[in-house]
C-alpha cells in the first residue's frame, strides 16, 4: 500500500520540529507501507526562525529497509492573524492546498491513501485532494483544541470533513470534542477510531540515572525535574519557571523552543536536542513536570513514561486515557503552589517516587507504537 502523507514541516537534525511525525513514518514504513510525504515548509517561519530550509526532495531510509520520500516545496505562510474580522488562516490554509496540489501533481504521485496530520493544513488538504483525485482520505486528530478550524470557513470545513473516509483520534477526549464540535453529525462517529498515542520503545527506554548524567556532565546527587515541550503559555513553561524559582536546591532541564524561553536558576539545558537523544535527558532525570493547559494526547508524557520517570501534569480530561496514581500526580496547572507541593513530594519521599517510577513503566508498556500503527492500518483497510 502507498500512503501519501501531508503534513506541516518535517524535522531535520537542525530543526527537529514535530519529531513524532518522523517516527510515525519510520514505524509506518517498518510495516510495509510505501510512505510518500509532502510536508510544504513556511518560507516566513524559515525567515523567523533563522533555520536552514530543507531539501526540497530528500529520502530516509526505515529499520527495515524501506524508503521514506519527503517532498518539501516552500510555501506562503500569513499566520492566523486577525485582521478587521477576517483571520489570515484562510490565506494560509488556501496558499498551503496551492502547493500540497502542485507538488503532487508534478511528482506524479500515486497513491491508495491520503492521510494527513492534523485537521488544519494536512487533513483539509487531504480531503480536498482525496474528492479531486477519488483518492481515500483520513485525518489523524491529533490537535489539543479545534481552534484552528473554528477560525476557517465553517462551511467549507463541514463539506471538506464529510469527504473523508475516516479519522484517527489520538485520545478519547479528542473524539469526544469533534463530536460535540457541530462540524460533524452523530453518524460521523462510526468514522472516528480511537488509536492512542504511543511511545518507540526502542528509542525511550530507561537507563541507569548516574551513567546518564555523567555523559551529559550533569551533577550525580541533584534532583533534576525536566520539561519536554513549546516554550510557549499553553505548554505551561512559564508556570514551571515560577515554581521552580520558588525551591531550593533543585535541577532543571528544559528541551524545546519558543517564545518563552525559561529563566530559571540551577538550569542544566535549555534548548532543542534531536529526538533521538532526548531519552537521554529523560533519564537524567527525577521527575517529569508538564503543567499544560491542552492536548491531544501528549508524546512528550508518554516518551516520560517510558524513562520511567514520574510524571506531574494536568487533572484535565485529556490527560486521563494516560495518567493516574499509579505514575503520577495530577495538578491543577494554573495552581503554582500545587505543582510546587507535588515536585517537593516526590524529592523529599523516595517510597513514592519509587512506586510512580514503577508505574510509570508498567503503563508505558500499554502504548507499543508497533501495535498503534497496526490497529491504524486496520482501520485504513476495513475503510477504503
Amino acid at each position: 500500500m502507498t500512503i501519501c502523507f501531508l503534513m506541516g514541516e518535517y524535522p531535520t537534525d537542525e530543526n527537529p520540529i514535530n519529531a513524532f511525525t518522523d517516527v510515525l513514518m519510520t514505524e509506518m514504513a517498518n510495516q510495509g507501507v510505501n510512505c510518500v510525504v509532502i510536508a510544504p515548509q513556511s518560507r516566513t517561519g524559515r525567515f523567523i526562525h533563522g533555520t536552514k530550509p530543507a531539501p526540497c526532495i530528500r529520502e530516509k531510509t526505515a529499520p527495515n529497509g524501506s524508503k521514506i520520500t519527503i517532498y518539501s516545496p516552500k510555501y506562503n505562510s500569513y499566520s492566523a492573524k486577525n485582521i478587521f474580522g477576517y483571520n489570515t488562516a484562510r490565506l494560509t490554509q488556501r496558499s498551503y492546498e496551492k502547493v500540497v496540489q502542485k507538488e503532487f501533481v508534478r511528482r506524479n504521485i500515486k497513491c491508495d491513501v491520503l492521510y494527513g496530520k492534523f485537521f488544519s493544513l494536512g487533513g483539509l488538504a487531504a480531503a480536498r485532494l482525496g474528492d479531486m483525485f477519488g483518492i481515500p482520505a483520513f485525518v489523524d486528530n491529533g490537535e489539543s483544541t479545534l481552534n484552528s478550524l473554528d477560525i476557517l470557513q465553517r462551511r467549507m470545513v463541514v463539506d471538506r470533513i464529510k469527504k473523508l473516509s475516516g479519522v484517527i483520534s489520538v485520545s478519547t477526549e479528542n473524539k469526544r470534542k469533534l463530536l460535540e464540535s457541530g462540524y460533524v453529525d452523530s453518524d460521523f462517529a462510526d468514522k472516528i477510531f480511537v488509536a492512542l498515542n504511543s511511545v518507540d520503545e526502542k528509542k525511550f527506554f530507561k537507563m541507569d540515572k548516574i551513567k546518564a548524567r555523567k555523559e551529559l556532565g550533569f551533577p550525580e546527587d541533584a534532583f533534576i525535574v525536566s520539561f519536554v515541550g513549546h516554550f510557549v503559555e499553553r505548554k505551561g513553561v512559564g508556570v514551571l519557571s515560577d515554581v521552580l524559582n520558588s525551591i531550593e536546591d533543585v535541577y532543571s532541564i528544559f528541551v524545546g523552543r519558543g517564545p518563552m524561553v525559561p529563566e530559571v536558576k540551577n538550569t542544566l539545558h535549555c534548548g532543542t536536542v534531536p529526538h533521538e537523544k532526548v531519552y537521554m535527558y529523560l533519564n537524567a532525570s527525577d521527575v517529569f513536570v508538564l503543567p499544560t493547559l491542552a492536548e491531544g494526547l501528549c508524546n512528550a508524557i508518554l516518551e516520560a513514561l517510558a524513562c520511567g520517570l514520574p510524571v506531574i501534569s494536568s487533572n484535565l480530561p485529556f490527560n486521563y486515557d494516560v495518567l493516574d496514581d499509579s505514575c503520577s500526580i495530577l495538578v491543577d496547572p494554573m495552581n503554582k503552589e500545587e505543582i510546587r507541593h507535588a515536585i517537593l513530594r516526590i524529592k523529599q519521599d523516595e517510597s513514592l517516587k519509587k512506586r510512580l517510577s514503577d508505574g510509570a513503566l508498567e503503563k508505558a508498556s500499554r502504548f507499543s507504537l508497533k501495535n498503534r500503527i497496526a490497529k491504524i492500518l486496520e482501520f485504513i483497510n476495513d475503510n477504503i
